[in-house]
């Protein structure tokens, strides 16, 4: 089923990976973004005596962050979001994606790149250390090898009731293109190239119900 996604479209470092399919590439990645609401959920802890504390579930909007983040490198949003992501990470997400849109799940993006000014605004949830995230972090390179995501809808409420159909289609089809979600427990939405220097081999034949397990011919996506 999944042997066409990777055959015919060409990597990154091939001749015929023009700048045309990656400024598709990126468009459709930054249409996903810019249809997905940017809000994140924390909990909160107060003391409210001497031994009693109120746990509060809060709600943080955080598109803000990108956009002063952009400017203060002095950079159109989608030149700084895309830019420095790594061409091939791109191209296995963009499939991805597509694969899991074929089954009636629109995948929304919700952070891409992130710099270590960036990565310093983060200031509750899980979150690496500056200079240290997948997202782009200068101890990382400074190449994006990650990106967070969620169902795309600028309605939260939607958004949370269909997360878990998202989650289930990626962990079915990630490793098909490289793809993990290293955090599943407290960051599930996380996801990142599951493989070392951004090389990636698939699995050419498809999982066959009732089968036994077979060994894999692998092509390099």
């Amino acid at each position: 089923m999944l042997r066409w996604l990777w055959r015919d479209y060409p990597r990154p470092d091939e001749p015929r990976y023009c700048t045309a399919v990656e400024q598709d590439i990126d468009l459709y990645l930054y249409d996903s973004y810019s249809g997905t609401v940017k809000e994140d959920s924390y909990t909160e802890r107060e003391r409210i005596g001497k031994k009693r504390w109120r746990t509060t579930l809060k709600t943080e909007e955080f598109a803000w962050k990108d956009v002063e983040a952009a400017k203060k490198a002095d950079k159109p949003l989608e030149e700084w979001l895309l830019r420095p992501v790594a061409g091939d990470f791109k191209l296995r997400f963009y499939w991805l994606s597509r694969t899991i849109e074929a089954y009636g799940v629109p995948v929304g993006i919700k952070s891409i790149f992130r710099d270590d000014y960036r990565q310093s605004l983060i200031k509750h949830g899980t979150r690496a250390r500056v200079g240290y995230s997948r997202h782009g972090g200068s101890q990382q390179g400074g190449v994006g090898r990650a990106i967070d995501v969620a169902i795309r809808t600028l309605n939260r409420g939607t958004q949370t009731a269909r997360n878990s159909e998202l989650i289930r289609l990626i962990d079915k089809f990630g490793p098909h293109f490289g793809i993990r979600r290293p955090m599943p427990s407290y960051d599930p939405f996380h996801v990142e190239s599951g493989v070392a220097d951004d090389e990636v081999q698939v699995a050419a034949n498809t999982h066959k119900h009732h089968a036994k397990p077979k060994k894999h011919r692998l092509a390099r996506l």
